[in-house]
């Protein structure tokens, strides 16, 4: 990270990524160069590229424990050969379902929920353990998947079956309405004494208007005529799995939705803990420590988090809120400088945010817009940089 100098009012750049354009670690960068090319060189400003539990976070996190970068050969979402990566450090392993069953693995015109499948990710959790891991930390955002889990747990050794006792194998989002019983003894065995954290700052149920089927599949190309068919899948699942459940918590707990209800699948099929996702990179990274002045380093004037939009859903809890929150707590000003505002400018400041810039304004497209998000991003944060200068 880039250290301010001791006793200066710094100012600290923590950037989440600007999804399909640029990862966390450019946009701090690209953020930091213009601050400091108008502030001047010596300005103290420190580049802290962020993550909330979706891509970008297990190499994060890697990095901040000092740990090696791996990959193994599992199978993507559409059954495909993928190259997905680990990050191991010690006995803890870092892992995104989106590195083995993300969106971005899927062409847009191919992209449907109906056929995607989790099994590459629970084939990315077996190449952990095969490596030594005791305690797994996984990020579940980017999903291209609403397979409820199904496809990792059956990656992980568990056997699902039809009702006349057919076993099921290959199952997608489209496939769960198939399932009347599950056999998974083995994939209690095959995590006995491995702990899981799922990192996610999603908290969705499962099931219902706010569930996984109903807000997050259409983004990941199911029609309107698919949605219900997911969301029976779904509820199929759960019946099979934790009949239990229905009366206490009708549409699920909060999180399962997650990834397409991988959130449940982790949590029944692995005892996973939820963790949320910003604060744990916040911690780790040392972003945290270093806003709160921990290191010495000398007080925060001024806190500048982005990503590609800033809309509703920033304000459910992904990084920019809970870096806003973080810096609110230590009375230092955070301003959001993202990709475009998807809800009216007020909504943000009303939540705390000191300021909120798009960076996009005036491009044709959204094409035209993602082709140009580096330069707008520099031009966005040098307008910035020349208000903080008055």
């Amino acid at each position: 990270m880039d250290n301010g100098r001791h006793g200066q009012r710094r100012i600290l750049v923590a950037m989440d990524k600007f999804k399909g354009t640029l990862t966390a670690t450019e946009a701090a960068a690209i953020v930091t160069e213009a601050l400091r090319e108008w502030l001047g060189a010596s300005a103290a400003v420190e580049a802290w590229p962020l993550a909330d539990g979706g891509e970008g976070t297990a190499e994060l996190l890697t990095r901040a424990r000092g740990g090696v970068w791996r990959s193994a050969v599992v199978r993507g979402p559409l059954g495909e050969p993928v190259e997905a990566h680990y990050g191991l450090s010690g006995r803890t392993a870092f892992l995104e379902m989106a590195s083995a069953s993300g969106l971005s693995l899927v062409p847009p015109a191919r992209r449907r929920p109906l056929l995607t499948s989790t099994y590459g990710f629970g084939e990315l959790m077996l190449a952990a353990l095969a490596a030594g891991a005791t305690s797994l930390v996984v990020g579940i955002g980017g999903s291209a998947t609403n397979d409820g889990g199904a496809g990792m747990a059956e990656a992980l050794g568990a056997r699902f079956r039809d009702a006349s006792g057919r076993e099921l194998r290959g199952l997608t989002g489209g496939r769960l309405g198939e399932v009347a019983s599950v056999e998974w003894e083995a994939v209690r065995r095959r995590l006995s004494g491995v702990s899981v954290t799922v990192a996610a700052d999603v908290r969705s149920p499962l099931l219902g208007p706010s569930g996984a089927a109903a807000v997050f599949a259409p983004q990941k190309g199911a029609t309107p005529a698919e949605v219900p068919l997911l969301e029976a899948g779904l509820a199929r699942l759960r019946r099979a799995l934790t009949p239990d459940e229905e009366s206490s918590f009708p549409q699920g707990r909060p999180g399962d939705g997650a990834a397409g209800g991988l959130g449940y699948g982790c949590r029944v099929f692995c005892g996973a803990a939820f963790e949320s996702g910003a604060k744990l990179v916040m911690r780790e990274s040392g972003f945290a420590a270093s806003l709160c002045d921990e290191s010495g380093r000398g007080p925060v004037r001024l806190v500048i988090t982005g990503e590609g939009r800033a809309d509703g859903q920033t304000e459910a809890g992904k990084l920019c809120r809970e870096v806003s929150l973080l810096a609110s707590a230590r009375g230092v000003p955070c301003v959001v400088l993202a990709g475009g505002l998807g809800c009216p400018r007020g909504t943000l400041l009303a939540s705390g945010f000191a300021g909120a810039f798009a960076a996009g304004v005036g491009r044709g497209g959204v094409a035209e817009t993602l082709a140009h998000a580096g330069e707008d991003l520099r031009s966005a944060a040098l307008s910035l940089a020349a208000l903080l200068a008055c």
